[in-house]
């Protein structure tokens, strides 16, 4: 397989000397040109057809040691290999070439086979280094064989054999030089194509690099910068949590202070319903020592009298108590409604809280429930009070009433101490709840306390990510910088290529890269050019 992947076959139908020379830039007036140049002038074409018949007696020999030398070397066998002709058909052909340097025309055809047989040299990737180097083997025979006849010549004037070797060896590496120029032009415009296509591919891939790395790095800095402000608000949001958590730590501390306030006004009413039990008793005993003694009953009767008043005094104190506790469970209801809506807008981290809310607005509940019992207590308390003012205001004044109205009033006031014992359970059972409150406030206002500090942290936490994002940001835009460096730098460079080169020859509006036309002619690593009828040398 050849370079670019054909088969050696296919080599034989695809160069076109003359087409790949016009590539070249090279036409008759550069040829004229390089030899002027290089020094080869009509004298040395002479000397040269001069050298055929030494070129035909060294060349059988110079081709087998050609030869020799190639296959001493893996990488030559290898490129030898790749040929579809035998050693023997490339000797053959190498011979002729060897004949060809004193057939006496170089013009155009010579070249254009120099130029065809380079190109298939490179493509059969056989280097500068291989081409150049295995022609020693040439300067080596060449320069032998034309000593021997410069000898053979003069043989009694060394300096005359001397004189006619240089001038020979000077025509054969004028026209070698030629030859080797116009292969390395081949070389370099083959370089130069696989710089172009690799060029237009790297071009290819800058583009698509910079269609594709700057999608994703819009996409990236979009959800960069939404990210960003998604964290600013959500930075924003906790704080504002952690104000609103310090508020409701404030309202749950006095939330505690209030049940603490309504726990000691329960101790104050429970002593007081004690109180009024102890008068309840005191009025059973006046009222039997009044059925022993009814003599004694004015005096009694006006004891109990005072003490009705008292108890009177002590109902309507307990009816402001029992406002107290309506209003404060009223309050604490309404607390409870307003931390429920607090651990609703907290989310799950607020589940906890909505439960303690909950338990709260139920201890309320309860502590109201108890306070309209007491309150209706207290009514009966107050109606039987009145009933039995009214009554002792008749005993007063109806001393000789009967003791059946003094066993009436004992009844009475056993009612009442009934009642007061009652109430006196009641406002055990509120003491025991509003404890149980002060302990639920308590554990409500650490928990708020913790969630405050949770909702500082997280805003913490998102003030680290909206940092984060803004230097992911500036990321972002130091490679968005270097993505637009690589195609501003690759634009250059296809800019230098595409500007005029350094022209081949003298002939700038041919370009060196121009495409190479193929067509259909027997493959040969070396061949001799065909002779034409017309002399295209410049003599």
């Amino acid at each position: 397989m050849t370079r670019d992947g054909s088969s050696p076959t296919a080599l034989r139908h695809l160069v076109d000397g003359k087409a790949l020379l016009a590539a070249l830039d090279v036409d008759r007036d550069e040829i004229e040109w390089r030899k002027s140049f290089t020094g080869f002038s009509a004298t040395d074409q002479r000397r040269l057809s001069s050298l055929d018949p030494t070129l035909k007696a060294v060349s059988p020999d110079l081709v087998e040691e050609f030869y020799d030398h190639l296959h001493q070397y893996p990488e030559t066998r290898a490129i030898l290999g790749r040929s579809t002709r035998t050693v023997d058909q490339l000797k053959t052909t190498q011979t002729e070439y060897l004949l060809s340097l004193s057939n006496g025309h170089y013009g155009p055809s010579y070249f254009q086979e120099r130029a065809r047989i380079g190109k298939i040299h490179d493509m059969l990737d056989l280097g500068p280094k291989v081409y150049l180097g295995a022609f020693t083997i040439y300067y080596e025979g060449l320069i032998r064989a034309l000593a021997d006849d410069s000898l053979e010549s003069n043989p009694n004037d060394a300096s005359a054999a001397v004189e006619t070797l240089c001038e020979n060896l000077l025509s054969v590496f004028r026209l070698l030089s030629l030859d080797q120029q116009i292969a390395m032009d081949t070389y370099i415009h083959s370089y130069a194509e696989q710089t172009e296509q690799a060029l237009d591919r790297q071009l290819e891939l800058t583009t698509r690099m910079e269609v594709d790395v700057g999608q994703s790095l819009d996409t990236l800095e979009q959800s960069s910068r939404s990210v960003a402000n998604d964290a600013s608000n959500i930075e924003s949001i906790a704080t504002q949590q952690t104000k609103d958590m310090d508020t409701i730590t404030t309202e749950m501390s006095n939330l505690s202070a209030t049940i603490e306030e309504i726990a000691a006004t329960t101790d104050e009413v429970c002593s007081t319903s004690r109180e009024a039990a102890t008068l309840a008793d005191d009025g059973q005993a006046s009222a039997e020592t009044a059925l022993d003694a009814m003599s004694d009953m004015s005096v009694a009767a006006e004891e109990l009298a005072s003490d009705m008043e008292s108890l009177r005094d002590q109902t309507e104190r307990i009816t402001s108590l029992v406002e107290i506790i309506d209003s404060i469970a009223d309050r604490t209801n309404l607390l409870s409604l307003n931390a429920s809506i607090e651990a609703a807008r907290a989310g799950d981290a607020g589940r906890g809280f909505a439960v303690v809310a909950d338990e709260v607005k139920h201890l309320a509940s309860s502590a109201k429930e108890q306070a309209e019992e007491i309150d209706a207590l207290v009514e009966d308390i107050t109606d039987n009070s009145d009933a039995m003012a009214e009554s002792f205001d008749h005993t007063t004044t109806q001393m000789t009433h009967t003791s059946a109205e003094v066993e009436s009033a004992m009844t009475t006031l056993d009612k009442i101490s009934t009642a007061v014992r009652d109430i006196d359970a009641s406002l055990a059972e509120v003491n025991d709840a509003t404890d149980s409150q002060a302990t639920s406030s308590e554990e409500v206002t650490s928990m708020v306390s913790e969630l405050a500090d949770q909702a500082a942290e997280v805003a913490d936490r998102i003030s680290d990510v909206a940092s984060e994002c803004d230097d992911q940001n500036e990321q972002v835009r130091s490679i968005r910088a270097a993505v637009d460096a690589l195609t501003q730098l690759t634009d250059e460079t296809v800019h230098e290529r595409d500007s005029p080169p350094f022209a081949t020859g003298h002939s700038p509006e041919t370009p060196v890269n121009s495409d190479v036309t193929y067509v259909d002619e027997p493959f040969s690593l070396d061949s001799r050019p065909p002779h034409s009828g017309t002399d295209e040398s410049s003599s």
